[in-house]
């Protein structure tokens, strides 16, 4: 861990989601990583008031868009007020453990070659399962990719980091001075597939993808969408 810390801004979406937000928001007030800021774009949520985010975590930024913008769309809205120096963008249904953040930011700091980071992603409803252990190369026919290590147990066994095909959304690390050199996300996707495209757009641009096992999330997903939804 650096003595000086560089400022990561931390940008997450909520849509008709305030509890489990709520709930991000509580892991993050254990991290030992000191210099961060929190914004929270509210995806013009149809049936739930943001506010209370607010009311509860006063010291967060809170944006509240007049149109549902998508994933990209509302994550780029932080990208425009974010003031640090790394950009995090987490999912709001993950609870973060108190160290997650230093790996993320010294991988960074240690290699300007790399152009997007991810921990490693368990499930929050069995810790012992992982969800994500790096990507393998999408097919360009079939438009797939699959999950490394998905739904297999954390016992070792994917705790090499290295450079991966992907990314993945629900938490990656970005450098403000990439984005400045590549552009934000597309919009044109509006909900998934938008983060495999920036990928794609920060390795052509010559930088490396790199999955880092010694950070960890929990991951609920698909709160915001529903389990079953297609």
């Amino acid at each position: 861990m650096y003595i000086i810390q560089p400022l990561v801004s931390i940008i997450s979406i909520n849509y008709n989601d305030a509890k489990v937000t709520m709930d991000m928001l509580a892991s993050l007030k254990n991290l030992t990583y000191s210099n961060y800021e929190v914004i929270i774009i509210d995806n013009a949520s149809p049936s739930d008031n943001p506010d209370i985010i607010k009311e509860t975590y006063p010291k967060i930024t809170l944006i509240k868009s007049k149109l549902n913008l998508g994933f990209a769309g509302g994550n780029n809205l932080g990208v425009k007020v974010a003031k640090g120096d790394y950009l995090l963008f987490i999912n709001n249904d993950t609870i973060v453990p108190d160290g997650f953040m230093e790996p993320l930011v010294n991988t960074l700091e240690r290699d300007k070659s790399i152009g997007m980071v991810s921990p490693k992603i368990k499930f929050h409803w069995d810790p012992t399962l992982i969800q994500y252990a790096g990507y393998t190369p999408m097919n360009h026919w079939t438009i797939r990719n699959n999950s490394i290590g998905y739904h297999q147990k954390d016992d070792g066994s994917f705790n090499t980091e290295g450079v991966t095909a992907s990314i993945h959304g629900a938490a990656m690390m970005v450098p403000r001075s990439v984005v400045e050199k590549v552009g934000m996300m597309t919009e044109i996707y509006f909900l998934y597939y938008e983060e495999h495209d920036w990928a794609e757009m920060i390795k052509r641009a010559g930088y490396k993808i790199y999955y880092q096992p010694k950070s960890y999330i929990l991951h609920k997903e698909s709160l915001a969408t529903g389990k079953s939804s297609p």
